[in-house]
């Protein structure tokens, strides 16, 4: 029942988006489309394993992204992401057992604390193959694991920078207490 009525639904969707603005007829706005049962009840994660999986015949709501609010959709995404990442780190691993090498099943990223944005940006143009690998950061000339930590430092650190207006990528706007991007 349920895929019948969002096939039916998505008939709906398809025809809505073609109405132009010239004719008599108002189009509704997408969120009309989102369904609350569907946002809440069903699990995405299973969904999504379903949609991945490609079985011929198999319904999945990933298909009919119409019917998927915002925030489901970005879970969706979240678990895309993890499931990519997953892929490339056992692929790594699985080349540096049988293949040989030291390739890493991480993105390291060496970067100095005083060259944190340039140092990043350089490594990260360096290593494009390995952007889909689990991250591990490691400040030159300190020891440390990282163990998360790490990793939380370095975000706190290069967002600081980034948003830091002497830096000169972001603009605040003191009136609505906002930054945005350096039209310069």
């Amino acid at each position: 029942v349920a895929c019948a009525a969002t096939k039916a639904l998505g008939i709906l969707y398809c025809a809505n988006s073609l109405i132009e603005e010239d004719v008599a007829l108002e189009a509704l706005h997408y969120s009309a489309f989102y369904n609350d049962a569907v946002n809440s009840e069903v699990n995405l994660k299973e969904d999504y394993l379903r949609w991945r999986s490609d079985e011929e015949g198999t319904f999945s709501f990933c298909d009919e992204h119409f019917v998927l609010d915002t925030a489901s959709k970005s879970r969706i995404l979240q678990y895309d992401a993890a499931a990519q990442m997953t892929q490339v780190f056992e692929g790594a691993l699985i080349r540096s057992l049988f293949v040989g090498g030291a390739q890493s099943p991480y993105l390291v990223l060496r970067v100095r604390r005083q060259e944190l944005v340039s140092d990043t940006l350089l490594r990260i143009s360096q290593q494009r193959r390995d952007l889909k690998k689990p991250l591990k950061v490691q400040f030159v000339g300190e020891e440390g694991v990282d163990e998360g930590g790490v990793q939380k430092e370095f975000f706190q650190l290069i967002i600081s920078q980034i948003f830091d207006v002497s830096f000169g990528m972001f603009t605040l706007n003191e009136e609505q207490r906002t930054y945005w991007f350096n039209r310069s």
